[in-house]
């Protein structure tokens, strides 16, 4: 237990404190929130998404959390760039085989993606737990940079806030994939589902974002987006380079995805996010990576890396004999905010029956993480609950770049509230 670390939540106290102010200074966070940082859409179903609450670290906790990001960033990326090529592979990863096909021959800039966000879990003897990868289109920046901006000049900037770098490093990482694009870069497109508020906002919050870097951006819905005399084009706009906020795995389906990847193989758009950026985020890519912590490929600190921070994992088709399922939990390979993740011995045995047959699931080792409380509404006022921290732990190319906190039960989903993360001693 030398190693443990704590996390210390503060709504309660200040709740404690003030009781009758606390509503109001909750509203207008909220509604600065909204009007400073499109942060408008701060409530899910009907509960608060931003709360009015910071979780605190230790300096020596939060320094193994950047050590970590920063070293698994190098994993992933020897990881895919190992796997990408091996078709048969790609496939039994979840890759239908055109895709793996484009997968192997798309044209890729010095990192999977400009930015990518690692989600942790503190266990409880204060070693950092990797969960998942979220480097295809990682949520959370206008939270980590405007709501952590609004709470630390609310406390009076009593703790450093790390997440306060991440704009500058996320436009640095930018910078660098729009460098190495095979023809010049004048207009760079945004799009995303302009149906859901906050993919529409992150979208216009990432274009004021990246204004500085001097090009065009424009921000469009997918059905915005057209092929037209070999290019791609948004609101009628032929694009050099392309971000999406949009699933790849939902957008095989799309008409114009053939064109898309044509235009990308063809070097005529540079695809900022590629498909690699989903290969790396592929929860069937954690078992690989489990199944081969050892290899040489993998420099010693690396192979360290993987065996302290990626809890055991396993394809389903590829469990261990005998293995004690009651420990572990079932992922789908391209599950997102929470969605088909189930304790294994929640299961029924037709629901496992299920998972084996499709053959498209992961088991992990379950992290035990200390509970930490959080204020949540009740009738006729508020109450302290326990809830499980989600840290998520933002690379911008090869650096750590902040934080996006979620608070919220055993497993994570949409209906977890952000809270900003600050180091205090």
């Amino acid at each position: 237990m030398a190693r443990a670390g704590r996390l210390h939540a503060r709504a309660a106290a200040w709740y404690a404190t003030a009781p009758a102010a606390y509503p109001r200074r909750w509203d207008e966070h909220l509604h600065r929130a909204a009007f400073r940082y499109y942060l408008y859409d701060n409530t899910v179903a009907g509960e608060r998404y931003l709360a009015l609450d910071a979780l605190t670290l230790s300096p020596a906790l939060h320094a193994r959390l950047v050590a970590a990001t920063e070293t698994l960033a190098r994993v992933f990326q020897r990881a895919v760039h190992a796997v990408r090529r091996e078709r048969a592979l790609v496939e039994r990863l979840g890759f239908n085989w055109a895709v793996a096909e484009m997968l192997a021959h798309e044209p890729v800039g010095p990192w999977l993606s400009p930015i990518g966000r690692f989600d942790f879990l503190l266990d409880r003897t204060g070693e950092w737990r990797l969960l998942e990868y979220n480097s295809d289109t990682p949520s959370g920046i206008r939270e980590a940079l405007g709501a952590g901006h609004l709470l630390a000049t609310a406390v009076g900037h009593r703790w450093p806030r790390p997440s306060a770098v991440l704009g500058y490093r996320l436009r640095r990482a930018f910078a660098r994939q729009l460098a190495a694009a095979p023809r010049p870069v004048r207009r760079v497109g945004i799009v995303t589902d302009a149906g859901y508020a906050e993919d529409f906002a992150q979208a216009l919050f990432l274009r004021d974002l990246l204004a500085p870097l001097g090009h065009e951006v424009v921000v469009g819905d997918l059905d915005n987006l057209a092929a037209r005399r070999g290019r791609i084009r948004l609101l009628g706009r032929p694009l050099d380079a392309l971000y999406r906020l949009y699933p790849v795995e939902r957008l095989y389906g799309h008409p114009l995805f053939p064109d898309l990847m044509a235009a990308v193989l063809d070097g005529r758009l540079w695809l900022l996010n590629p498909l690699v950026a989903l290969l790396a985020q592929d929860k069937a890519l954690l078992a690989w990576l489990w199944a081969h912590r050892t290899d040489s490929r993998f420099p010693p600190a690396e192979q360290a890396a993987i065996a302290r921070h990626l809890p055991e994992t396993y394809l389903v088709e590829a469990l261990p004999p005998g293995l004690d399922l009651s420990a572990f939990v079932v992922k789908e390979f391209f599950g997102r905010e929470g969605e088909e993740v189930y304790f294994a011995d929640a299961l029924s045995p037709e629901d496992w029956a299920r998972c084996q047959q499709w053959r498209t699931f992961v088991v992990q080792r379950r992290v035990a993480s200390p509970p930490v409380p959080r204020l949540v509404r009740a009738p006729g006022g508020w109450r302290v609950a326990s809830g499980v921290a989600c840290i998520g732990s933002y690379v911008a190319g090869a650096r750590w770049a902040g934080h996006y906190v979620r608070l919220g039960d055993a497993i994570t989903t949409n209906r977890a509230c952000h809270a900003p993360l600050f180091v205090a001693g």
